[in-house]
C-alpha cells in the first residue's frame, strides 16, 4: 500500500510540476496560457501530494517533499494575502461587476440586490433580451447601455446612476464602453466578456479589442468576465491596450464543474482594471444571485483624493 501511495504521489508531483512549467510559458502560445489559469490549483495539488509523500517516503525523499510543501504553502499564502481589504468606507465610486448568467431566472432578486448595492456603475455580462427588459425598469440605474454579444449567451451591459455618453458597442465582440458623468469628473467604463481560453479563440478576440481600447483616454475602468486568471497573458493584453492595471488579489468568483461527482472548482476570472487615476480601497465578493458567478463589489478612490490614507493599502 505504501509503495502504491508513493507511485501515485510521484505521478501527482510530475503532473503538477508539468502544469506549472507549461503555465509559465504563457506568453509563447495561447495553449500555454490555458495552463496558467490553473496555477493556483497546480500548486495546491503539489502541496497535497507532497504532504502524502512526506508520510510514506524515506528520509531523503521526505525532506524533499517537506521542502516543496513549505515552498508551495508559503507561495499560496502570499498570493492570497495580496490585494485590498474586503471592507472599507465608501469610495469616490462604487462599482459592481457581475456575470448575470443567461439562464438566470431570479431577476427580481438580482434587481433588489443591485438596488441595495447602491453602486455608481454596474457592469454586467450574459444579459439576454429578457434580462434587458427587466433591468430597464430599475429606476436606481436610469442610464443604461446594452450591447449584443451572442444569441445564446447574451450581451454586455453598463448600468449607471449617472449620465452616459460616447457609448461604443463592439457588436458581437463582447465589449461595450461608455463615458460616465461621475462625481469628480468623467470616467470611461468598459464591460467585457471574453470567450473561453485556447482551444477557443479568446486571444484573437482580445486582439480585436486592442484598437478600440487604445482609443480610450483619461480615467478608465475596464471590468468583466475575462474567463482568465489575472496573471494570464490574455489579461495582460487588455492591460497593455487599455493602459490599466488589474486590481491585485484573488477573488474566487465562479465554481467550475469539472467532474460530476466532485464539487465545483473555484477559480478567479472576474476582474477590474484601473488606470493610474484610481486605486481600490476595498473589494469583496457578494452572495449568490442565480448565476454560476458571484458579484464583485469594488470601492474605488480617485488617486488624487487623499492618496496617502486611501490608496496605500492597494499596493502590490
Amino acid at each position: 500500500m505504501t509503495c502504491f501511495l508513493r507511485i501515485l504521489a510521484h505521478l501527482g508531483i510530475a503532473g503538477a510540476l508539468l502544469g506549472i512549467i507549461l503555465g509559465l510559458l504563457q506568453n509563447y502560445h495561447p495553449a500555454m496560457d490555458s495552463f496558467s489559469h490553473f496555477r493556483l490549483h497546480f500548486v495546491a495539488v503539489l502541496v497535497l501530494v507532497c504532504s502524502v509523500l512526506a508520510f510514506v517516503s524515506k528520509k531523503r525523499e521526505r525532506a524533499f517533499a517537506v521542502l516543496l510543501v513549505v515552498i508551495g504553502g508559503a507561495w499560496l499564502a502570499f498570493e492570497f494575502s495580496k490585494g485590498p481589504p474586503e471592507n472599507s468606507e465608501r469610495g469616490d465610486l462604487r462599482l459592481v461587476q457581475f456575470n448575470l448568467n443567461y439562464r438566470n431566472q431570479v431577476l427580481d432578486q438580482v434587481g433588489q440586490a443591485l438596488v441595495a448595492y447602491d453602486a455608481d456603475v454596474v457592469a454586467l455580462q450574459e444579459v439576454t433580451r429578457t434580462h434587458e427588459d427587466e433591468l430597464r425598469i430599475l429606476t436606481a440605474y436610469p442610464h443604461q447601455a446594452h450591447c449584443y454579444f451572442r444569441d445564446y449567451v447574451g450581451g454586455v451591459s453598463i448600468l449607471s446612476k449617472h449620465r452616459l455618453s460616447a457609448i461604443n458597442c463592439a457588436k458581437g465582440q463582447g465589449l461595450v464602453t461608455a463615458q460616465v458623468d461621475a462625481p469628480g469628473g468623467a470616467v470611461t467604463v468598459g464591460s467585457i466578456h471574453t470567450l473561453w481560453p485556447w482551444p477557443f479563440p479568446q486571444h484573437g478576440q482580445v486582439d480585436n479589442w486592442a484598437a478600440e481600447l487604445r482609443k480610450i483616454s483619461g480615467p478608465t475602468i475596464i471590468t468583466g468576465d475575462f474567463n482568465a486568471a489575472a496573471w494570464s497573458h490574455a489579461v495582460s493584453k487588455v492591460e497593455q491596450a487599455s493602459r490599466a492595471t488589474v486590481v491585485p488579489g484573488i477573488r474566487m468568483t465562479i465554481g467550475l464543474k469539472i467532474f460530476p461527482v466532485f464539487p465545483p472548482v473555484p477559480i478567479p476570472i472576474d476582474h477590474t482594471l484601473l488606470t493610474d487615476d484610481f486605486c481600490v480601497i476595498s473589494t469583496h465578493v457578494g452572495g449568490p444571485l442565480g448565476s454560476d458567478h458571484y458579484p464583485t463589489i469594488v470601492e474605488i478612490a480617485r488617486a488624487d483624493s487623499n492618496p496617502a490614507q486611501r490608496c496605500a493599502t492597494t499596493a502590490r
